[in-house]
Formats: C-alpha cells, sequence, structure tokens
C-alpha cells in the first residue's frame, strides 16, 4: 500500500474522533438516533476543522448497512467506499471547479434517481460559496423540494459568501478553531503511534504555527519526522517553518524595549541574510506583543508557548495598554504593507525603530484632558471689571472684589435644584466680581457665553436676582487663555495628523 500523510491516516471515522466539535457530533449522533434528519446542512468554519471529515462521517451513519445509526460499523462496503470517497451513492463535488450553472442543472438531472444501494443520494459541496449566482438561483429549486433519499451537505470558510436563501434552508453548523491544547494532545497521540521522538516545546510551537488548523499541524509533523534524523526539537520546527528562533525574538524585544536603533537593526540584517520567511516572523512578532498585553491585563497562564518564553516576556509589561496596542496595530500594518515595499528592509527596520518610540507619544484624548486640566488649574479670575465694560475683556478699576469666592458653587448649587436645564450651561464659568449691580463671570466657552446671553437668559436674571437678593446686570466674558490654548491644541493636532499622515476624526473636548 502506498504511504499516507497523517492528515488522512489519522482522519476521524466517527463522530467521537472528531476533535473539538462535540457541539455539532452529539448534535448529528442525536439526530440519526431519533431520526430526524434535515435534508441539507451547511457545515462552516475556518479550514482544517474536520468539516469535510464531519460530512464523510455522517454519510457513513446514514448510509451504513447496518444503519442508520450513530455509529457507523466502518466495516461494510459503504463504510469502506465513503471513506475513500468511491460509494456511488455519495458524491463529493469541488465547488471551486464545479461553480457553474451547467453542473447544477445536470446535478438536477440526476437526483430523482434513486439510490444504487443505500437508503439515501447524498451530495457534499465542497467550497459551495464558489458556486456562481446563477448555479445557487438553480440549487435553491432543488433545495425547495428535494426527493425524499436526496440529501445534501454543504461545507464552506465563507458563509458570508453564501446567499440568504440558500442558508435559511439548510441546517446549518458552525465549527470552531481549535486550541492549541487539543491539538497538541493529537500530535502526542500521532507521535506515541509513529514512534516519534519529539520535545514538548517542538510540538507546542508546530500547534502554535497552526493556527487553530489542525490539518496542517498534522502535514506539518509528517515533514518534521521526514526531515529530522533522530529527535523533532525546536530548531528542527525553526528551521522547516522559517521563524527565526526565539532567541532572536528576544533580542529585537531587548532593542526594542531599550530603544537600541543599531541593534534593531542588526536583528532585521540578520533576519533577511538568513531568509527567514518575513511575513511569518511579523505574525509571530504579533502574537509575542499579543502575550504581553495579555499578561499585563492577567497573570493567568498562556497556552502555545513554553514557561521560558512567558517568562522572558512578563520582563515587559511595564508597558502601557494604550502603547501596547499602538504596536500590535503598527506590527499589523507593516505585515500588510511590506510586500509592496521595494526596499523591505529598510521598510523593516525604520518601522521597528519607530515602533521603539512610541512611548514619545501621547493619545489624543490624554493629551486634550491634561491641557484642559491644566487650563482649569492655571487659570485666575480677574478682580475688577466696569459697569459699562466690554464683555470680552472684563477688566477695569471700579470694580468691587468678592468678599466670598466660594460664593458661586453656592449658586450654582441653587441653579441645579431650581433650573436643572440651564445648570449645565454654567459649570465652567467662574464669578470674577459682584459690583453693586453687576455681576461679572467669565466661561471658557464661546457657545455656553452665547446660550446664556440669549436662550436661558431671563431665567438665568431671575435666578441671579433671587440668589444675590437685588437686581443686577449680567456681564459674561470668554477667558483669552481658553481660546489660545484650544488654538494651540489645534495646532499640534495638525502636527501630528501630518507626522502620522493620519486623518482626524473627531475631536471631543470636555467643556464643548
Amino acid at each position: 500500500m502506498s504511504y499516507l500523510v497523517f492528515a488522512r491516516k489519522y482522519r476521524p471515522k466517527s463522530f467521537k474522533e472528531v476533535i473539538g466539535q462535540e457541539h455539532i457530533t452529539i448534535t448529528l449522533a442525536n439526530a440519526i438516533k431519533k431520526n430526524r434528519i434535515a435534508h441539507s446542512f451547511l457545515f462552516t468554519g475556518p479550514r482544517g476543522t474536520g468539516k469535510t471529515s464531519t460530512a464523510r462521517i455522517l454519510s457513513m451513519s446514514l448510509n451504513c448497512e447496518s444503519g442508520p445509526k450513530e455509529n457507523p460499523c466502518q466495516e461494510c462496503t459503504n463504510c469502506i467506499e465513503i471513506q475513500k470517497g468511491i460509494n456511488p451513492d455519495v458524491i463529493e463535488i469541488d465547488g471551486a471547479s464545479n461553480r457553474g450553472i451547467d453542473q447544477i442543472r445536470e446535478l438536477k438531472e440526476n437526483i430523482y434517481f434513486s439510490p444504487v444501494r443505500s437508503k439515501y443520494k447524498i451530495y457534499i459541496i465542497d467550497e459551495v460559496h464558489m458556486l456562481t449566482r446563477e448555479a445557487f438561483n438553480a440549487l435553491l429549486k432543488i433545495l425547495e423540494e428535494p426527493p425524499a433519499h436526496v440529501i445534501f451537505i454543504f461545507a464552506t470558510t465563507e458563509p458570508h459568501k453564501l446567499p440568504e436563501t440558500i442558508i435559511s434552508r439548510c441546517q446549518r453548523f458552525d465549527f470552531r478553531r481549535l486550541t492549541i491544547l487539543e491539538i497538541t494532545n493529537q500530535l502526542k497521540s500521532i507521535s506515541h503511534n509513529e514512534k516519534i521522538d519529539i520535545d514538548e516545546d517542538a510540538l507546542l510551537k508546530i500547534a502554535n504555527l497552526s493556527d487553530g488548523c489542525l490539518r496542517d499541524a498534522e502535514g506539518f509533523l509528517d515533514k518534521a519526522f521526514s526531515f529530522s534524523e533522530d529527535k523533532i526539537t525546536t530548531d528542527t520546527v525553526n528551521r522547516l517553518s522559517g521563524i527565526p528562533d526565539f532567541s532572536i525574538f528576544k533580542a529585537l524585544l531587548k532593542h526594542i524595549n531599550e530603544k537600541n536603533s543599531s541593534g534593531i537593526s542588526n536583528i532585521v540584517n540578520t533576519i533577511y541574510n538568513s531568509g527567514y520567511d518575513i511575513s511569518l516572523f511579523l505574525q509571530q512578532l504579533i502574537k509575542l506583543y499579543r502575550i504581553i498585553y495579555q499578561l499585563k491585563l492577567s497573570n493567568n497562564s498562556i497556552n502555545g508557548f513554553s514557561d521560558d518564553v512567558i517568562s522572558s516576556l512578563k520582563e515587559y509589561t511595564n508597558y502601557s495598554e494604550i502603547s501596547l496596542i499602538a504596536t500590535i496595530n503598527t506590527l499589523f500594518e507593516i505585515e500588510s504593507n511590506i510586500k509592496y515595499t521595494p526596499i523591505s528592509s529598510i521598510y523593516l527596520e525604520i518601522k521597528l525603530i519607530f515602533i521603539s518610540n512610541l512611548d514619545k507619544f501621547i493619545d489624543i484624548d490624554t493629551y486634550i484632558i491634561n491641557s484642559e486640566n491644566s487650563q482649569i488649574s492655571n487659570y485666575k479670575p480677574i478682580k475688577k471689571t466696569n459697569e459699562h465694560c466690554d464683555k470680552n475683556n472684563i477688566s477695569n478699576n471700579n470694580a468691587i472684589p468678592i468678599s466670598d469666592p466660594n460664593k458661586w458653587d453656592d449658586f450654582l448649587k441653587y441653579v441645579d435644584d431650581n433650573s436643572p436645564r440651564l445648570h449645565p450651561f454654567l459649570i465652567d464659568t467662574n464669578l470674577v466680581s459682584i459690583d453693586k449691580n453687576v455681576i461679572s463671570i467669565v466661561t471658557k466657552n464661546e457657545i455656553h457665553k452665547d446660550m446664556l446671553l440669549k436662550d436661558y437668559f431671563s431665567n438665568f436674571q431671575k435666578l441671579i436676582n433671587q440668589f444675590f437678593s437685588g437686581t443686577y446686570k449680567i456681564v459674561i466674558g470668554v477667558s483669552k487663555s481658553v481660546s489660545e490654548n484650544i488654538e494651540k491644541e489645534d495646532n499640534n493636532l495638525n502636527l501630528i495628523k501630518k507626522v502620522f499622515n493620519a486623518e482626524i476624526e473627531e475631536i471631543r473636548r470636555d467643556n464643548a
């Protein structure tokens, strides 16, 4: 018999052997047991998670010579042929190469013929999202009223590309991405059966590289076993995967943390001169920074990396949360753009040096908040005013200074109790002075000033007279320092926009 790769040799043959999809296999087994079989199924999820294998197991369960039953015998002619993909009553169709209307019309003509020797005629259409619109329309007619002996099983990695009319006529099952632990345990089982000597760290690295795809992990183990002469180590995995050893990542993280531009340049030269896959290198670097972010938020254990790696990464949890997010975001940008860059080595080098200096940049929200807090703490009310002063420049020599500067806070509370709709427009105001018949205040907001002098003036005047027991003229000014600071903020934001080649979508000021 010819050699079978691990992915085929260890393909599950029963619902119990399917890894990590119990929410699906238990449901299907119970449906068969209770004779509640839908006429069409839709299996969705990432590649290598068991969709096609489960479709074959479901076909065996339904067409087993001693069935239908939830545990097919795997020994009868039907079960053996279905496993091999040669059963005449279980037709597997590749949606990518049979995507046209003609193929679906041919299918429509054949479905009315009875099965050759089974209870059901089952059509498994893989990558069904590749069908054309016309093919979907023809398929829809079939799904509306299929013959009793026909069952459709559709598999796709991109369910969003299917028409809703197709999805609504199927019983949908979503396959999830497998965990590092589930893949590692399966690789251990295969290694034990095949008598493969492999390091625990090498198993973890293979599982991590597979990104939840069991088929990829089994294929990589197969390749590593063929490559190694005795024992599979992390060095073996590194050489086959095109990803540098962790020691290189460790050195790079150290250089970035210390803002060592020369060290970063040397690492980039090493990566390029060694011929490593830059895209995989960046993906791995993103994963490492994400682990640092996870460790910062929580000290819970992280699957997929050895204790030594986790211990090394804990050194960098002193980064701020916003810095880590910005770093990961920048790395994604590099990974996306580097393939279009003529001199990729220089692009990578400059971008990594930029990342090392990210903590020098303050996020816009923090900048605005700090600026406004500074304005409030540094604000000094003008002590004098004039009955006939300009509302925008409250200053003169004839005003009476405030005898009780907490008095305005009491008034604001009085307004809050008696006119809640007016109160928000007075929160950012300060009392400057009270003359015999003039009250002068200053606000940090031109809009609030206009609202107080126009829309809410009569009510404001009434409350002023009641609280201060008299008839007062109200003079409202706008702090020049605030206007100047806002202008300065806008200039700084424009500078940030220019440096980062960014677009500012929104500017939020608490007092606006």
